[in-house]
């Protein structure tokens, strides 16, 4: 399985998360750039990556969530984000979108104060997008690293 994988805002490039996820499906099939999301042209440069260079799976934390939701609108392609910042996001890159249909795994802190999790379920429900299962952790946030490595690890042995 190839994955994309984008941080959040003020996450660093390189984490635990990129070395998970190398790990897991191998570096090989690991895109995850370093996303200075306050570049104009960081949403164009990454879609037009991903149209030349396929994934079959979106996935992102914060900004990064919100930014791999964009991005599986035009890619038609399946996102699993962590504490989306559909809301409430101090930036707002320039961004598109397409079709709302693609298949989201969301996972939400039930301590989340920076993106409500409340909030970022009526978002989905406002703007009609019917496929999306929820799945609600003991955390904030950020993201644990044992919650990020449970969760792609069971992407891994569907």
């Amino acid at each position: 399985m190839k994955v994309a994988f984008f941080h959040g805002l003020e996450s660093p490039a390189r984490t635990f998360k990129n070395e998970c996820l190398e790990e897991i499906f191998g570096a090989e099939n690991v895109y995850a750039p370093a996303m200075d999301y306050h570049n104009p042209e960081i949403f164009n440069d990454v879609l037009s990556h991903l149209e030349k260079h396929s994934v079959d799976l979106l996935i992102g934390s914060s900004m990064g969530g919100w930014f791999a939701h964009k991005l599986s609108t035009l890619l038609d392609v399946p996102v699993f984000v962590f504490n989306p910042a559909m809301q409430d996001r101090s930036l707002e890159p320039k961004v598109y979108s397409g079709n709302d249909m693609p298949n989201h795994i969301i996972v939400l802190g039930k301590q989340d104060v920076v993106i409500d999790p409340i909030e970022t379920c009526c978002y989905f429900t406002d703007k009609g997008i019917k496929n999306v299962r929820y799945k609600f952790e003991d955390m904030g946030h950020r993201i644990p690293d044992v919650i990020f490595e449970k969760h792609m690890l069971s992407l891994h042995k569907k």
